[in-house]
């Protein structure tokens, strides 16, 4: 028998990638159960998964193997339930006890929300330190999959498949299981699975299909489940304990399933990474989910990239399948298949299936020192958007607005459409600061590696950042906004200049006509330099005290002619946005203090 097997991809949604690591998920645990040490590796070529396992298993292997269950996945039920099954023989191992999981979830929450916000964090950050000696255990990680089987009403088919896989501890029958998984799937096209012991397909893993009136032909209407052979089922099971990530959105009884769109990696790196990512991912609405989740899972990788490399252990899987070429997330997924179901009361519909990309403009990882650059960077982003949200934690229409540029940059991967983001979102941040509200800016040392990173040969946006009348002007713009604001706000004294709050939007207003944008900055510029000298002849006068954060340089002539020259290469509208962006973003290099924190609340779960 061949070490290669062949999943196709028969339905074009994420169901096909649950199944496919559901297969690759059946031969790693067969390698382990026959004590085979090697790699599974799984990617995709030409439209059909390719599973490559590390030794031929043929029937002399199978000739050895008894009963085991694969993946994660354990039966759904309590203590109970399991002492009956093991005096009838049935013995499928632990069984995951819901309610008593529920009950240690609800109680940790509980103790977590008691916490403020500097003690949640020191929590989150270290759990382990004696200062939360006694502190309630969180539940099980996998308990949202089991959420997510209950809501869908699907433990008992669920159950029904452990069983029929399990063969009830019959070591002839199981055999005959792993003979259909090798015979299946070692060829493509797949060979046709045999029309027997049909079941349900289950929508939480088979979006595509659903409760309906349906015919397979022309000549009649009937409503009802679809179905589909067992094992099928049973891998999409294993899968969707593998690779899938089911929330419910923040507000709403909506659920939200993040399946992962695998390009190629090794199972072991997987299931670490995954389980990782799954503690650490926290939703929220629709469009903020979507956006942590690519976020958070780049950064869940990215850690384990650094933990790899610094351990440099040669047996590291991911070391392997790096084969010591640099490392990026898009090497191993291309991002997440998701699933958005509408709660209808009774039962879940799916309303949309769509994608989430990773970010593929990320600079390749070759030493640890990438990783801390890198991961900042990522930080900085999930900090800016965890930010985006109203005093009562709430998302509106302004918050929706730019979740949605940030969304669709991640979606596009155009450098240009982060800098429309982060220009929109200084405005914001700008307002948030004026009423007191926590809000997390951009750095202009982040925006600066990002663009390293992003830049593309077509475009050259790095040059525009590095120019010094483009720096001048948006010193400028920082020193007449969030700075102005800031040390308004913080000043034992009332501050003597302009916070100029409408700046950014008016300047966004302006920059898709050259003509127009300059004659908007013009009036900036001169409004800005006069303000300067009439502070500046006040503290000659002593009229005004004179202190360090009074004084500011003017805008330059020559600052102009950058600026005039960067857009007759670039256009206006890049310009723009790029010098607005970087203008609101808080300069790294300067001293600058940090963001507003007065309403840094404890984050209720």
């Amino acid at each position: 028998m061949s070490t290669q097997f062949f999943v196709d991809q028969p339905t074009g949604t994420f169901a096909d990638h649950l199944r496919a690591i559901g297969v690759a998920k059946v031969i790693s645990s067969w390698q382990a159960k026959l004590k085979q040490r090697g790699l599974v590796t799984i990617g995709q070529k030409n439209g059909v998964y390719c599973i490559e396992a590390s030794a031929t298993l043929t029937e002399d292997e199978i000739a050895q193997t008894g009963p085991f269950l694969v993946g994660q996945g354990m039966p759904l039920g309590s203590k109970s339930q399991q002492e009956k099954a093991q005096k009838e023989g049935k013995d499928l191992g632990r069984f995951f006890d819901y309610t008593a999981e529920v009950e240690r979830r609800d109680a940790w929450r509980k103790a977590l929300n008691n916490l403020d916000s500097k003690s949640q964090k020191r929590y989150r950050k270290n759990p382990k330190t004696p200062e939360f000696e006694g502190f309630p255990s969180p539940p099980d990680s996998l308990l949202d999959l089991y959420i997510a089987i209950n809501h869908f009403k699907s433990a008992g088919n669920y159950n029904d498949l452990l069983a029929i896989w399990f063969a009830d501890n019959n070591k002839e029958a199981f055999q005959e299981n792993i003979r259909l998984i090798l015979a299946t799937f070692s060829q493509t096209p797949n060979a046709p699975l045999p029309e027997k012991i049909d079941t349900t397909q289950v929508q939480m893993i088979n979006p595509g299909s659903g409760k309906g009136v349906f015919s397979a032909k022309a000549d009649a209407l009937r409503s009802g489940n679809l179905s589909s052979h067992w094992l099928d089922e049973y891998l999409k099971f294993i899968g969707f304990f593998a690779i899938a990530t089911p929330i419910m959105l923040n507000g709403a009884k909506d659920r939200k399933t993040y399946v992962l769109r695998i390009r190629r990696a090794n199972i072991a790196v997987l299931d670490e990474v995954m389980g990782k990512f799954r503690t650490s991912f926290r939703g929220g609405s629709s469009l903020k989910a979507d956006i942590m989740a690519s976020l958070q899972f780049t950064l869940t990788f990215i850690e384990y990239i650094g933990r790899a490399l610094h351990q440099d252990d040669p047996n590291d899987p991911l070391l392997q399948l790096r084969g010591g070429k640099p490392l990026v997330v898009t090497d191993i997924a291309e991002g997440f298949d998701v699933g958005f179901y509408k709660d209808m009361g009774s039962a879940y519909a799916t309303m949309n299936l769509s994608t989430i990309n990773f970010p593929n403009w990320l600079a390749p990882i070759t030493s640890e020192e990438d990783t801390s650059t890198v991961g900042t960077l990522i930080n900085e982003h999930i900090s800016a958007i965890s930010s985006i949200r109203t005093r009562k934690g709430e998302e509106q229409s302004d918050e929706v607005q730019l979740l949605q540029r940030y969304r669709d940059f991640l979606s596009g991967h155009d450098p240009l459409n982060f800098f429309d983001f982060a220009a929109h979102f200084g405005s914001y941040a700008l307002g948030h600061m004026r009423d007191n509200l926590y809000i997390s800016r951009f750095t202009t040392q982040g925006m600066e590696n990002f663009l390293t990173m992003a830049d593309k040969p077509e475009k050259k946006l790095g040059p525009i950042l590095s120019k010094s009348g483009f720096k001048e002007i948006a010193t400028a713009i920082r020193r007449a906004t969030v700075s102005a604001q800031r040390l308004a706000s913080i000043s034992n004294t009332r501050y003597p200049y302009e916070v100029r709050y409408g700046l950014g939007l008016d300047l966004l207003r302006s920059a898709m006509y050259p003509e127009t944008f300059i004659a908007t900055l013009g009036e900036f510029i001169q409004s800005y330099n006069a303000e300067s000298a009439r502070i500046d002849e006040r503290i000659a006068k002593k009229t005004l005290a004179d202190m360090p954060q009074y004084h500011r340089a003017r805008i330059t002539t020559s600052a102009i002619d950058d600026i005039v020259a960067l857009i007759d290469e670039h256009s206006s509208e890049v310009v723009c946005k790029m010098l607005v962006a970087y203008g609101y973003a808080r300069d790294s290099y300067t001293g600058e203090s940090g963001d507003d924190k007065s309403n840094d609340a404890p984050i209720q779960l």
